[in-house]
């Protein structure tokens, strides 16, 4: 979560007035190595962030979740398509 933090130029307590929790929660969250940690909240963290669930548990930097809340329908098609387009032009090896 520092990376994500650093990225967004933010810390623990504007992150836990960002998303609506206590900043002691994600203080916690440091000192107890995440345990703990509510589905909701982890919801919470992947939607600010725009990043999967999965990237924050797993660490994956280069995943992202795209969602009504930041792009229109068309913007999700287009993105859609375009990821398609990708897969389907990677090498075979």
């Amino acid at each position: 979560m520092e990376f994500l933090m650093d990225r967004n130029k933010i810390n623990r307590s504007e992150l836990a007035k960002a998303i609506g929790i206590a900043p002691s929660t994600i203080n916690a969250w440091y000192t107890k190595d995440y345990k703990g940690i509510t589905l909701k909240n982890l919801s919470k963290l992947a939607s600010f962030f725009d990043v999967s669930m999965e990237a924050l548990v797993y660490g994956d930097r280069h995943s992202l979740t795209f969602t009504l809340d930041n792009y229109s329908e068309a913007e999700l098609k287009a993105i859609h398509d375009f990821s398609q387009y990708i897969k389907g032009n990677r090498s075979h090896e």
